[in-house]
């Protein structure tokens, strides 16, 4: 089965095309965009204090409004996360408006509910679903049963032919699980990501994530044993460059030419944006529902920090910035289907 027609399209090529033009002319324009539908979630895992009820979310009309300004001015990808964005009554409408604005669209999900809804999600490009090791550990991490849902979730898109990303988030807890998700992910056809806990505004305590961050020497030998099984062919996502980047160390001392607020952006479900998703939830950020999302981008402060922990940032720096492995790599998943085969 061609698990990948869709992302054998142009667009994606064109992406590359507007990065290559805003690098060279030097122009700020959010090619990439992750909007927090909600802080909403089915599941309270143990790492993350990002979600909570109750708070305020941006409507359809207001996201309808944030795609049409963000095309405007340029953007070529959108990613839909929360919380848990199936948990939107209007997630099948709003990724139909933004796949009719010529976007290419993820998803982000825990995975709960992606096999009931996989019929409504045809239009999606790509789905990104949290996975974090074998049956007992991903379940102890986040919920009883979460995992064979996951799993389910996970099969109901590729049955539909739609290429499928896991995240893993590595934590002291889980730093033995690669191997395991790997296997799966060879077996199923998808492709996985591994990243650092990260520390940001609206995580868990800075006592709890001392006790669940990995040591630079238990984050070195984890990478490394990626490197090694990129080597052995397991469908390793990030490119080599990343991958050394984390077993060197250099996500500790080495800044990064980040392209956050440049190239992508992130914005909260109350429409808040910020450079990248690691700083939402800081006091002060422009806000796209009141001034505008062209307004509140051109207000938005550029690169703001100095050192890397996150796989999305890094990667997405590093694509955007044409540095040859890093896209080499993209294209080969993305768009040639090899994670799939």
């Amino acid at each position: 089965m061609d698990a990948l027609p869709e992302m054998r399209t142009p667009r994606f090529l064109a992406a590359l095309a507007s990065a290559f033009q805003a690098c060279v002319l030097g122009r700020r324009i959010p090619l990439s965009v992750s909007v927090e539908l909600t802080d909403r979630c089915n599941f309270k895992c143990r790492y993350c204090s990002q979600t909570k009820d109750g708070m305020p979310e941006m409507t359809t009309a207001q996201v309808h409004s944030l795609m049409d300004d963000f095309c405007g001015l340029g953007a070529r990808r959108i990613g839909l996360t929360g919380g848990e964005p199936l948990l939107r009554a209007d997630i099948p409408d709003l990724i139909a408006y933004a796949k009719a604005k010529g976007l290419i669209v993820n998803l982000a999900t825990n995975g709960a509910l992606l096999a009931d809804m996989a019929p409504r999600l045809k239009e999606l490009d790509l789905v990104l679903v949290s996975l974090d090791g074998s049956e007992t550990v991903h379940d102890s991490l986040r919920a009883p049963g979460s995992y064979q849902k996951a799993v389910a979730g996970i099969a109901a898109m590729r049955k539909l032919g739609k290429p499928v990303i896991t995240s893993t988030v590595l934590t002291k807890l889980n730093l033995q699980e690669t191997g395991p998700i790997l296997e799966l992910a060879r077996d199923m056809g998808f492709s996985a990501m591994f990243t650092l806990l990260f520390n940001h505004p609206r995580s868990i305590s800075r006592a709890e994530f001392e006790k669940l961050v990995p040591t630079e020497e238990e984050c070195r030998k984890a990478y490394q044993a990626l490197i090694e099984k990129k080597k052995q062919g397991y469908p390793v996502l990030s490119s080599w460059t990343f991958l050394r980047y984390m077993a060197n160390g250099d996500y500790r001392k080495r800044p990064l030419d980040c392209k956050a607020g440049d190239l992508y952006c992130a914005v909260d479900c109350r429409g808040n944006i910020g450079a990248c998703g690691l700083q939402l939830g800081e006091a002060g950020l422009p806000n796209g529902c009141e001034l505008g999302f062209k307004a509140a981008f051109a207000k938005l402060s550029r690169n703001p920090c100095a050192r890397h922990y996150c796989n999305f940032g890094i990667e997405e720096s590093m694509i955007l910035s044409l540095r040859p492995e890093a896209v080499a790599n993209f294209l080969k998943h993305l768009v040639l289907g090899q994670a799939a085969r």
